[in-house]
């Protein structure tokens, strides 16, 4: 009778392991997987230029305000020169925010000369230099249209400081910059 409760007992022990056993098991997983990403597209064009991945563009195809005392291509006091930006992101997979800085420190001796911007899409217009806004994700138009004006008055108080300017060419620069908006 000993040998038999010995038994039972070997037994219920061995059954007791192979239930811890087979209950550590229910824990442990070892599987494999693949996952993938895809990643949103970033591509802006500015006057049909990418400058995704470029430091700077020349834009210089200023239309000039017609002027009888002036030749035509030249920029010169009483006449005003404008410039069209098309902001692109129709190939973008993400809102995108933009700051467009305009840098008259070369004209800041010059109060005569000023800028402003138009948004052509509002027909807004600002006499900062500094012009941002957003291009949703879900934008029907996933452009945007900015006219640049740069006018210099003929005001008689400024002739010395006009003068001048005579044979200077009279560059400013445009800072861009694009990011992803975000809803901040």
């Amino acid at each position: 009778m000993k040998k038999f409760f010995w038994l039972i007992g070997i037994f219920c022990l061995m059954m007791t392991l192979l239930m811890v056993v087979d209950t550590y098991g229910l824990f442990e997983t070892n599987s494999t997987g693949e996952s993938q990403l895809s990643v949103g597209k970033w591509k802006i064009k500015v006057n049909q230029t990418d400058v995704t991945f470029s430091e700077s563009i020349t834009l210089n195809n200023f239309v000039y305000s017609q002027n009888q005392h002036v030749d035509d291509g030249y920029f010169a006091p009483g006449r005003s020169a404008e410039f069209e930006i098309t902001i692109d992101a129709s190939e973008s997979d993400v809102s995108v925010e933009y700051d467009l800085e305009i840098d008259d420190s070369q004209i800041e001796d010059y109060p005569n000369i000023y800028f402003s911007i138009l948004d052509m899409d509002t027909n807004e217009t600002i006499t900062d230099t500094i012009f941002s806004g957003v291009i949703p994700l879900g934008a029907s138009n996933r452009t945007k249209r900015i006219k640049l004006f740069i006018n210099w008055d003929d005001q008689l108080q400024y002739d010395e400081s006009d003068t001048s300017l005579i044979d200077e060419e009279l560059s400013f620069v445009i800072s861009a910059n694009f990011r992803q908006y975000l809803g901040e």
